[in-house]
């Protein structure tokens, strides 16, 4: 997991983002490919889209925090509050799969019922 991580943070451009969260997205990237692609596995080439996959989504919440999304936090004496412009959305795990379906094609398993 460590080396994902390297890799991952490598993508980052410099930005911040905690070990935890970057651990919490590639669970649930990884767990939305192999139901995408109907496997039980990660192949060492799937690995590094997911790790792509892991980045690209990091950078998309990042962005979003920056260019108003927050609605509000408050801690102490310290407060943000940003708005994003009417019916402005937020990118959610299954826009990054939609993003690399046709790399991720190449690994699908074929479900026979």
């Amino acid at each position: 997991m460590e080396k994902k991580l390297q890799k991952a943070k490598l993508l980052l451009k410099g930005q911040e983002v905690s070990d935890d969260l970057l651990n919490f997205y590639f669970e649930l990237i990884e767990q939305k490919v192999k139901n995408y692609c109907h496997r039980d596995d990660i192949p060492e080439g799937l690995e590094l889209i997911i790790i792509e996959m892991v980045a690209s989504y990091a950078l998309k919440t990042i962005n979003e925090g920056q260019n108003g999304k927050i609605q509000s936090i408050k801690r102490g004496d310290t407060q943000i509050t940003y708005g994003g412009p009417s019916g402005s959305t937020t990118t959610t795990i299954d826009d990054v799969i939609r993003d690399y379906k046709r790399q991720l094609f190449n690994f699908r398993k074929l479900v026979t019922r």
